[in-house]
């Protein structure tokens, strides 16, 4: 669990730059590709960490920005198709990315103790910027 935003900003820095590479290193040809039938393809697979990243930090009252394909929490989720070019994920999540960080300025360490529903428990916020953080890397 992060105790200090620094520790996570520089995580974070680490841990962004690398996703971005991995999406940077799938062609357009590629996006269609799933490694079996039942799990999403790479074109799904990169949306669903830029809809992480946008949802999650949602849950600590956190607005991140990066792209327009998701509504509120307390909305219906809108179905949609992943763009199907590579470029323009790499700059959703890029833009996401960056927003999160901006969003951050205001938090104190103490802000990181402060707790929130997380999907039914209760998580500190040094424990969901840490879920965070393996979330992307599970997928990645």
């Amino acid at each position: 669990m992060f105790r200090s935003i620094e520790d996570f900003r520089q995580s974070w820095g680490y841990e962004s730059a690398t996703t971005l590479k991995v999406l940077e290193a799938i062609p357009d040809a590629a996006l269609a590709t799933a490694i079996t039938a039942q799990h999403r393809d790479l074109n799904r697979l990169a949306w669903h960490l830029i809809d992480t990243l946008v949802e999650m930090p949602a849950r600590m009252g956190l607005k991140v920005h990066g792209h327009p394909f998701m509504k509120a929490l307390d909305a219906e989720p809108v179905p949609y198709a992943p763009p199907p070019s590579s470029a323009q994920a790499r700059q959703a999540y890029a833009d996401a990315s960056e927003s999160l960080m901006k969003q951050l300025a205001s938090w104190t360490d103490a802000t990181l103790l402060q707790e929130d529903d997380m999907y039914g428990m209760t998580w500190k916020r040094g424990y969901t910027l840490t879920a965070l953080v393996h979330h992307q890397a599970h997928h990645r």
